[in-house]
């Protein structure tokens, strides 16, 4: 004899859901975004600076640039999340 069917909500409890707005996902956009204008960085800057010795300097301030903001973000996401949350 077959058993009748049950939901799975009804034979297990619901698990925690997240929901949908979540103010740290636009740190994550904006993170996202500064992380591939670093990335695209060289192509731009040796595109408009024609000085090899230049367009290397450039390169150099745009990278530890990036890598700043990048950790400020980041510190400010962690900051800003809950306290019994660990952090990464």
């Amino acid at each position: 004899m077959q058993q009748p069917y049950q939901h799975h909500e009804a034979t297990s409890p619901a698990p925690y859901r997240q929901e949908f707005h979540n103010s740290s996902c636009a740190m994550g956009v904006v993170t996202h975004i500064v992380k591939m204008a670093g990335i695209l960085s060289p192509l731009l800057i040796l595109e408009l600076v024609k000085d090899p010795a230049k367009a290397s300097r450039w390169i150099r301030i745009a990278s530890v640039a990036t890598a700043g903001v990048t950790e400020t973000l980041w510190a400010t996401r962690a900051r800003r999340s809950a306290p019994a949350e660990p952090h990464r």
